[in-house]
């Protein structure tokens, strides 16, 4: 039996830029750049927001900041499938360090568990 998987395949001609975004790196202290990328998938928007003092004062590193900002943005009536629950990625001050505590990523969301 032969698959099919011609519906993946994707010439350069079909591929649309929906949005972009001009970054400039940012300088780097004591592992942070003070900043965030906001994507809204459902209005194509990127933009670029600051890292609120409360949250660098309150919080250390990207898992921290992922739970301060998902807690601040979903209600207690949001659920794991609703538009308004984030998929939040972030990278805290050793990533890219040799320390065995890190990860390069951590994911806070909503899920069905």
């Amino acid at each position: 039996m032969e698959e099919n998987w011609s519906m993946f395949e994707v010439s350069k001609e079909n591929k649309k830029i929906l949005t972009s975004f001009e970054f400039e790196p940012g300088k780097v202290e004591k592992g942070y750049t003070d900043r965030r990328l906001y994507i809204n998938l459902s209005e194509n928007k990127i933009e670029e927001k600051p890292i609120k003092l409360q949250v660098k004062e309150t919080f250390t590193g990207g898992r921290g900041y992922g739970i301060w900002y998902l807690w601040n943005t979903v209600s207690s009536n949001t659920k794991w499938n609703d538009p308004e629950n984030e998929i939040i990625f972030c990278t805290g001050p050793s990533t890219k360090t040799f320390s065995p505590f890190k990860g390069p990523v951590v994911n806070s969301k909503l899920s069905t568990a």
